[in-house]
């Protein structure tokens, strides 16, 4: 882990990653609900660049309503900060982003609203991730080989954890999508699952709601990186395939380093 020494001799460098196309590229849709609970959001300022995807539960206006306040929480304080945060940070921020979530909707009668959220920040050439759900993030490396893939807080990922079922058979278990964390009005505060990691050239990040790998063949994904497909070319090629084949809400961040 990096101290704060470190990134604040950072801020006054240049930013990465570069987001101007083709090196990223964002979109949502509703796949065949009838409502999005998915929001999205990014902030950058001087020394760096903040991601947030969020995916509501509690029904179609609740869960949205949810996922927005929680993304434009996250990305209010991050903008207004003086500093980047560390990675215990930035899960005390996911902390706070709940605790005032609870305020202020304490009275609603859906007390199951809720969201996942997975935050991703850039410094230089660190990035910091934090997640609670299972909504997912991915890093590549430049030839499509998967560095990591968060690991979902999921009623099948604690059967796959225990060996009771495959990852083959957890994609089509009954209840996949129950989860075992959000961000919610009750029970006790959420606790962030962070990942860290030095970026390299090249280096691919992928931050969505579970809507999106309905529709996304990650073996087709991994080959358009290995090719050097641009991020403009994959993202409008995602989301075409969400478009097709996604049941849920799908909402997705893609990013390539293209600094270093």
């Amino acid at each position: 882990m990096f101290v704060s020494t470190r990134i604040l001799s950072l801020m006054n460098k240049s930013l990465f990653p570069t987001f101007a196309n083709p090196h990223a590229y964002a979109c949502t849709g509703v796949g065949k609900r009838s409502a999005n609970e998915d929001y999205f959001t990014e902030e950058s300022n001087d020394y760096g660049r903040l991601l947030v995807v969020c995916d509501g539960v509690g029904g179609a206006e609740r869960g949205a309503e949810a996922s927005k306040y929680i993304a434009e929480h996250i990305a209010t304080a991050w903008r207004t900060n003086n500093a980047p945060w560390l990675a215990e940070e930035l899960q005390h921020e996911i902390q706070r982003a709940e605790l005032d979530f609870r305020s202020e909707f304490s009275s609603s009668a859906t007390q199951q609203m809720g969201t996942t959220v997975v935050v991703a920040q850039w410094v230089q050439d660190q990035v910091i991730v934090a997640w609670v759900g299972d909504s997912p993030f991915y890093h590549f490396s430049e030839n499509g080989e998967q560095v990591y893939r968060s690991k979902d807080h999921s009623m099948v990922q604690n059967l796959i954890d225990a060996g009771v079922i495959s990852e083959k058979e957890g994609k089509v278990w009954p209840g996949r999508n129950v989860i075992t964390r959000s961000v919610s009005l009750r029970g006790e505060k959420t606790q962030a699952d962070v990942y860290q990691a030095e970026v390299q050239k090249g280096d691919v990040f992928f931050l969505a709601t579970d809507g999106v790998l309905e529709g996304v063949d990650l073996r087709l994904f991994r080959a358009k990186i290995k090719k050097g497909r641009d991020m403009n070319e994959i993202g409008h090629w995602m989301k075409s395939c969400c478009e097709k084949f996604s049941k849920d809400n799908f909402t997705f961040h893609l990013v390539q380093n293209s600094n270093n």
